[in-house]
């Protein structure tokens, strides 16, 4: 299964328990290939840098530059991103 994640989602992924955080710690055993974007990686920087997850993430002991590295190479690399033919 191919997936693309929602920001919101990736971001309760990577600092809070629950669905999620689940689906990143079983995606590679589970035959789930998750992928990115360099727009979404952007859009990820952003959210995290909101002042209302400041203390989340300072509780995470990564910082938000850490975080969004760890998602994009262990999880969804922007590089592997298949070519997608759209019709029009």
């Amino acid at each position: 299964m191919r997936l693309v994640l929602d920001t919101n989602v990736v971001v309760s992924a990577l600092l809070w328990e629950g669905v999620p955080n689940r689906l990143l710690r079983v995606s590679h055993s589970e035959g789930i290939l998750l992928y990115t974007s360099t727009p979404l990686l952007k859009e990820l920087i952003a959210t995290l840098s909101k002042s209302k997850l400041e203390k989340k993430i300072d509780a995470s002991l990564y910082s938000i530059d850490q975080l969004v590295d760890l998602y994009a190479k262990e999880w969804g690399d922007p590089t592997a991103l298949p070519e997608v033919a759209v019709a029009v």
